[in-house]
C-alpha cells in the first residue's frame, strides 16, 4: 500500500508491520502475522487451529484450520492444518492433535521436526521429533 497506510501494531511480544488494506482484511490475517514469527524456521508445523479475534470470538473447526495454513504460508512452513471436503484417509478427527496422532499420522510419510504452535500463547512452542 502507499507509505500513509503502514502501521505498527505492537502486541506483545510483537512488533509486526501491518498494511491498510490488511487491517481492513480482517483481525484474521494480524493474528496469522504474529503467529507466523514462532513458526517461522521450523521444518514442518502443526499450529492449534482455533484463533481469537478482536471481538472475542473463537475460531475453531474450519475456521481454525484455515488460520493454521495461513500462518503456515505467512511464515513459509508447510503445515499440516488444512481443510477439505475429503479428508485424507486415515487423518485424526479436526480439532487439537496429540503428539502421539501427530506422529502417527506421519509415520512412514515423514521423518524431522514439527514444531507445534498455539496463537493463543506467544512465544510458546514444542517440538515433536517424528522417526
Amino acid at each position: 500500500g502507499p507509505p500513509d497506510s503502514k502501521w505498527i501494531v505492537t502486541t506483545w511480544p510483537y512488533r509486526v508491520p501491518v498494511y491498510l488494506e490488511c487491517w481492513l482484511f480482517s483481525g484474521f490475517i494480524i493474528y496469522a502475522l504474529m503467529a507466523a514469527a514462532d513458526l517461522k524456521g521450523a521444518e514442518v508445523g502443526w499450529v492449534v487451529p482455533r484463533y481469537v479475534d478482536p471481538a472475542g470470538e473463537v475460531g475453531v473447526g474450519p475456521y481454525g484450520e484455515v488460520f493454521g495454513m495461513w500462518v503456515g504460508l505467512r511464515a513459509n512452513v508447510p503445515v499440516l492444518n488444512g481443510y477439505s471436503g475429503r479428508p485424507p484417509k486415515g487423518f485424526p478427527p479436526m480439532g487439537a492433535l496429540s503428539d502421539d496422532q501427530i506422529r502417527e499420522w506421519l509415520k512412514g510419510k515423514f521423518r524431522g521436526t514439527v514444531r507445534v504452535i498455539d496463537s493463543e500463547a506467544p512465544g510458546q512452542r514444542r517440538d515433536v521429533v517424528v522417526e
